[in-house]
């Protein structure tokens, strides 16, 4: 009775996990099926736009043995900016004016540091929206005072709206690409599977953009008669590039 009733017991073991075997199964053989018919692409697209906007980035550098006169001088130069921005069809607001920063400056003579002076430093950045009065800005920073430009961003103003017509251009080629595979291959496109998307950062990344920045120490150029600006400012196109990667279910 005992060797009877265990052998009950381990066949209706045996019975509920041939079940559960049978149960799984189908479940894993439809994922796998649909799994191997799937199609995977990737939609590209670059669209090349000309910069409709700059922005200048400039500074002034004076050194004096009192820390007052070189912040006085340092804002005397920003003072003439400012007063003269109407000249080349700027106004305060394309102005952002950095506050005077202004620190003792050492250097070491004979073994030991010795003050050299109080240097002063101020920053601005000049947003130009007409690209065909960047040589006139120049040379009203120059005229001023500035002593050192960083560099000239150019850029497209509305880049958002940019982004978003060649991301939709790089989903229409991923889609263009399916629909001429399942055409030759005389089959369907199903439901999107998955959609890998990855944003690109085109303000920083210059990969993605010919953008001609001018770096360039100001006073030695002019007064040695090296400088010309004939077309030291032409603005470049920049290059917007977006991809998607699709996957579809095949019918």
């Amino acid at each position: 009775m005992k060797s009877h009733g265990r052998m009950q017991f381990w066949n209706m073991v045996l019975a509920a996990g041939v079940g559960t075997l049978l149960a799984v199964s189908p479940v894993w053989a439809g994922e796998q099926c649909v799994a191997d018919r799937t199609l995977a692409l990737t939609g590209a697209a670059a669209l090349k736009m000309m910069p409709d906007q700059a922005l200048v980035s400039a500074q002034i550098m004076v050194l004096d043995k009192e820390a007052k006169k070189a912040r006085d001088r340092a804002d005397a130069v920003v003072n003439a900016f400012f007063k003269d921005l109407s000249a080349v069809g700027l106004a305060s607001k394309d102005i952002q004016a950095g506050s005077v920063q202004v620190f003792e400056e050492y250097a070491w003579e004979k073994d030991r540091r010795v003050s050299k002076g109080f240097r002063a430093t101020r920053a601005v950045t000049i947003t130009v929206n007409d690209l065909a009065r960047i040589s006139e800005t120049m040379d009203l920073v120059m005229k001023s005072g500035f002593n050192n430009i960083s560099g000239i961003h150019y850029r497209v103003k509305d880049s958002r709206a940019v982004k978003q017509k060649v991301r939709e251009m790089a989903v229409q080629d991923a889609v263009a690409k399916a629909q001429n595979i399942t055409g030759q291959l005389n089959t369907k496109l199903g439901r999107v599977k998955t959609v890998n998307y990855g944003t690109v950062d085109y303000d920083n990344a210059e990969s993605f953009r010919a953008n001609k920045a001018v770096r360039m120490e100001m006073g030695a150029a002019r007064a040695a008669g090296s400088y010309d600006d004939g077309d030291q400012y032409q603005a470049e196109e920049i290059t917007f590039t977006d991809r998607v990667d699709i996957t579809w279910e095949l019918e």
